[in-house]
């Protein structure tokens, strides 16, 4: 079965020579060429498309927008942006809201293929001249003084009965602060622990 795709771009010229394009491709199937985000929206109620390849940069609704939208309503599409020029803010924005892929619109026949192949394999894709973010580091949550403080013991080396003699608490007690450590900071032992907390200050200033 043919891959439908559908593409949204207000200018006019590109709108119509990536139609050609797609309509020259085996396996390709052109369903719907749109000038602006809303029109594609439209079209999409009425018509299935599998990818959508959709302009980053439109009136009325921009590529982001359009593919908020289009994921609320039409889950089952995936998009991918076309774009001249990305800082690495709009990559980061534009896969918050669910693009499978960013191209230039520099892209050869070839690379389109590959793009929308690889994302009709569930995967995801980005020309080279564009960055991937990184993804966000998880929240830490903050850490109770006595954590804080348990924590810093550890870093001077202290084992758990040290620590529970120290300030005054049982070795279970100890035991159970760590595991909440761990938790909050998303780690697995203590030297990921304390190399976490050494970075994110959260270890006390006499430490």
């Amino acid at each position: 079965m043919d891959i439908r795709i559908a593409v949204a771009d207000d200018h006019l010229i590109f709108l119509e020579s990536l139609s050609m394009l797609i309509d020259s491709i085996d396996g390709f199937e052109l369903v719907i060429a749109a000038g602006n985000g809303n029109e594609v929206l439209e079209a999409l109620s009425v018509k299935k498309a599998d990818i959508l390849l959709c302009d980053l940069e439109m009136p009325f609704l921009n590529g982001i927008e359009t593919t908020v939208r289009v994921k609320k309503l039409f889950p089952e599409v995936k998009v991918i942006l076309l774009t001249m020029y990305v800082d690495a803010d709009t990559v980061k924005r534009a896969t918050h809201a669910g693009v499978s892929g960013m191209l230039s619109k520099k892209i050869s026949k070839r690379e389109l293929v590959a793009a929308i192949q690889a994302v009709m394999a569930n995967g995801v894709y980005f020309s080279d001249d564009v960055s991937v973010p990184a993804p966000d580091e998880e929240e830490i949550e903050p850490l109770t003084d006595r954590e804080r403080e348990v924590l810093g013991l550890l870093a001077l080396g202290y084992s758990y009965k040290m620590i529970a003699a120290d300030v005054g608490i049982s070795y279970y007690t100890v035991n159970s602060h760590v595991k909440h450590i761990y938790k909050k900071l998303h780690v697995n032992s203590s030297i990921e622990a304390l190399s976490k907390a050494l970075k994110n200050k959260l270890i006390p200033g006499r430490f």
